[in-house]
């Protein structure tokens, strides 16, 4: 195994023909994403996941289906707490070079 390959199974990453495959962003999360506030991992309810799920979705050659996402809902319901949790996941899954911004 070199080295790349090393460093995509450490952080769940697969290969499938070339085309790089993420790992699942919800099973990412509650794995590794800590909710300050109550120092645990975070419980995302049925249709955060599926919004996660959605946005998250990979093309065969392995780039995103969705460019660009707009995420819209009421007051004190987690949208800032999702994005931190998006952009967490991108810079520790994506590979080196990436940027989040």
């Amino acid at each position: 195994m070199d080295v790349d390959e090393l460093i995509d199974y450490g952080l769940g990453r697969e290969t499938t023909g070339g085309v790089m495959r993420l790992p699942d962003i919800v099973e990412w999360a509650e794995e590794n994403f800590y909710v300050i506030e109550t120092a645990r991992p975070i419980k995302l309810a049925p249709h955060q996941k599926d919004i996660l799920r959605l946005i998250t979705e990979q093309r065969p050659d392995g780039g995103f289906r969705w460019r660009n996402v707009l995420y819209s809902t009421i007051k004190k319901s987690g949208k800032t707490t999702i994005s931190a949790l998006y952009a967490r996941w991108a810079a520790e899954t994506w590979g080196p070079f990436q940027e989040v911004y």
